[in-house]
């Protein structure tokens, strides 16, 4: 019996996640079929684990991106394409490419800036270059 969740990837607010899973992560089996699946995608399309245009390499890419996104707002108190509730002088003011070294490989991300220049991203702080693991 052929396995019919539904899985999507939205740009650039990314989620990668299994619909099934996607308000709760700690499902193992479902994260566990989700990893299966990405495996056999991978292999029937010839793509790699690692490196460029890697499977791992483009998930981790999307996961980063994500995380930015999910600072930025938080940061100006508004998401992607929508409208600031409150009056002000800080926007969204493009995006600057990184490319830093991870545990898999290189990876480059759109780092969003602001107008005022006051974001400081966390997950990939300013001046680094080289990421781990932890978050």
């Amino acid at each position: 019996m052929q396995d019919e969740t539904e899985y999507f990837i939205e740009e650039p607010e990314v989620s990668i996640v299994p619909h099934s899973t996607r308000n709760n992560l700690g499902s193992t089996e479902d994260m566990s079929q989700f990893a299966q699946q990405l495996l056999q995608q991978a292999r029937s399309e010839g793509l790699s684990l690692t490196g460029e245009g890697g499977l791992l390499t483009d998930l981790t890419r999307k996961v980063l991106q994500g995380a930015l996104e999910a600072e930025m707002a938080e940061h100006l108190g508004y998401g992607l394409r929508q409208r600031s509730e409150k009056q002000t002088t800080n926007f969204r003011n493009g995006s600057t490419p990184k490319t830093v070294k991870t545990e898999i490989g290189e990876v480059t991300v759109d780092i969003p800036r602001d107008r005022e220049g006051t974001f400081e991203p966390e997950i990939i702080p300013k001046h680094k270059r080289r990421i781990d693991g932890s978050v």
